[in-house]
């Protein structure tokens, strides 16, 4: 008994740990693998206004934008990127899958947003849309935050009680896509 008692209690302290650097997530600074903290840039973040992940075969298994009212246009958007997508993979061909280059960067601009792509091994897209007034927001952060997503998205993928293909409806996943969207006051 005293095996699953400390068992358990490792299980705990583990979640405990995890929790804490969800927290510092969420606060602004950043936990590397070694442990030690990272200041990140202060004051408020300007994120994504829209996050997709697209199945290999072109539907989406999660959606989400702010505000709601321009729903509608940020799902033509992530739509018209996926012929982009094709269009970079292809003309990639082989040298992509060489480098293992998954961050395809900015898509395509438009008057108001910028879109960013990100594609996984398992050929699942990310469509990011970001606020082209935003200038504060560099290429290696939305990389990270690409990665940060793809880290979300295996994490979905791992739970024995998701069956893959099907929309995403995580809590954990809905909760880091929230904290890369801007909040609109």
């Amino acid at each position: 008994m005293p095996l699953i008692s400390s068992l358990w209690e490792a299980k705990a302290n583990r979640s405990l740990e995890f929790s804490c650097l969800r927290s510092a997530w969420g606060r602004g600074s950043c936990v590397t693998s070694g442990g030690s903290r990272d200041a990140v840039r202060a004051g408020p973040p300007k994120m994504a206004v829209c996050i997709a992940v697209i199945a290999k075969e072109n539907y989406p298994l999660y959606i989400r934008s702010t505000p709601t009212e321009n729903e509608l246009k940020f799902h033509y958007m992530v739509h018209t990127s996926l012929d982009v997508v094709d269009e970079k993979i292809s003309a990639m061909g082989k040298a992509l899958l060489d480098q293992r280059e998954l961050y395809l960067g900015l898509l395509y601009p438009t008057e108001d947003y910028k879109v960013y792509g990100y594609i996984t091994n398992s050929k699942v897209k990310f469509v990011m849309v970001v606020d082209s007034s935003n200038t504060a927001l560099q290429d290696n952060e939305i990389c990270s935050m690409f990665q940060k997503l793809h880290n979300s998205y295996t994490d979905v993928m791992c739970n024995p009680f998701y069956n893959p293909g099907d929309r995403i409806q995580s809590r954990a996943f809905d909760n880091m896509v929230t904290s890369m969207m801007i909040q609109v006051c």
